[in-house]
């Protein structure tokens, strides 16, 4: 048996599609034995991109070329496998800067269902962890409205074409407002006292990028367009989601996608401790030149890719570590805005112990540090 584009189906069938194994192998088209013929059309009726084919009396399949077009309303091609994905792994079908991981584009976000879940560690529940931290409790119930997470954390090859543009300068802000949350009307958009949090133009950016050990980012392209970028600013990853159509996610927001909402999950996969292909952290991977995306048995409930490890991401929150026994105690679509000294990031990074990958864990960090450890993620409303 063969394997037929197995991550391409799954990936390009939904954000969260499962594939049965009947649908990821064939012996047809490999030398097996299929039905006889004389004419294709005797034979089972294929797809766009795996035609039905009979050759030397047997009926079999055959993959078209990776990048002809698949679909009568166009955006998807074939994958050189026999899969009708979004791109092929290679290809410019995303555009300038946007890579093709798996068949789909790395700015791909994958809806999130609004809900109420138990926001912070439990005591006895799924989430419990006897070794987590006081700021993680008390457990309480939140509230988020539907929302778009992105399947991928902010590529080098995404943030590249932001730069290139001349974006995430002085000389290029964003708009007042830019990038807010459509159910917190106040503070959460881009505020023009940041501003000065930039660097002044394109070259200065460039140098801060990367002139730290272990970043991402090099001024040309040099085989890392798909690793995530990181030793980016809290004002960096804010300026970027508001450019490509999106915003930060709120802390909140973000816990519920890693714990899959009201199943509570311990881990953005599951109850277990991570396992071989679930993470980049320090038992597998431990680097922050690995792909996103690389770790496809690590996905979350709703299809997204590395919510534990690779890096910490950036949140819209600032930190507090009493704000789940004050204001972030059972409420509906709220962030903490308070100004404070440091900004939230969650997840755990390719450094970290597996216990750090947590759903509920908490972490916070400067928004004016770059930090080989931290990147971020974009959300968006839903459609």
């Amino acid at each position: 048996m063969r394997l037929v584009g197995a991550l391409a189906v799954a990936l390009a069938t939904g954000c969260h599609a499962m594939v049965g194994l009947d649908e990821l192998f064939s012996d047809e088209g490999a030398g097996g034995a299929g039905p006889e013929c004389t004419l294709p059309a005797q034979c089972p009726q294929g797809t766009t991109c795996r035609p039905a084919t009979c050759a030397a009396g047997k009926c079999g399949f055959v993959a078209v070329a990776a990048g002809t077009a698949c679909s009568e309303k166009g955006g998807k091609v074939c994958d050189g496998e026999g899969a009708c994905v979004q791109c092929h792994d290679g290809s410019q079908d995303c555009g300038p800067g946007v890579t093709c991981i798996g068949g789909m584009c790395a700015d791909a976000s994958c809806p999130v269902p609004g809900g109420t879940f138990p926001m912070g560690r439990s005591e006895g529940d799924a989430d419990a962890y006897p070794g987590g931290d006081d700021d993680e409790q008390p457990e309480h119930q939140v509230t988020v409205s539907g929302y778009r997470l992105d399947a991928y954390e902010i590529t080098v090859g995404r943030f590249r074409t932001f730069v290139e543009a001349g974006k995430g300068t002085q000389q290029s802000p964003p708009a007042a407002g830019a990038g807010k949350h459509p159910e917190i009307a106040q503070g959460s958009g881009w505020q023009q006292s940041y501003n000065g949090e930039l660097a002044t133009d394109t070259a200065a950016l460039k140098a801060e990028l990367g002139k730290h050990v272990d970043c991402t980012w090099t001024d040309a392209p040099a085989g890392n367009e798909s690793y995530p970028v990181n030793c980016i600013t809290w004002y960096e990853a804010f300026a970027f989601c508001a450019w490509d159509g999106g915003r930060l996610p709120t802390e909140a927001e973000w816990e519920h996608a890693a714990a899959g909402g009201s199943e509570n999950r311990l881990y953005p996969w599951g109850q277990s401790a991570a396992g071989s292909g679930q993470a980049n952290y320090s038992g597998e991977g431990n680097s922050p030149f690995e792909a996103v995306g690389s770790f496809p048995a690590g996905k979350g409930r709703w299809g997204q890719h590395d919510l534990g490890g690779s890096i910490w991401e950036w949140v819209l929150d600032w930190y507090e570590s009493d704000w789940y026994a004050g204001g972030g105690n059972g409420c509906d679509d709220c962030a903490n805005l308070a100004p404070g000294s440091r900004r939230v990031v969650r997840g755990g990074c390719w450094l970290n112990v597996a216990w750090a990958l947590r759903a509920a864990n908490r972490y916070s960090g400067n928004p004016r540090d770059r930090n080989r450890y931290v990147g971020a993620r974009c959300a968006r409303s839903a459609p």
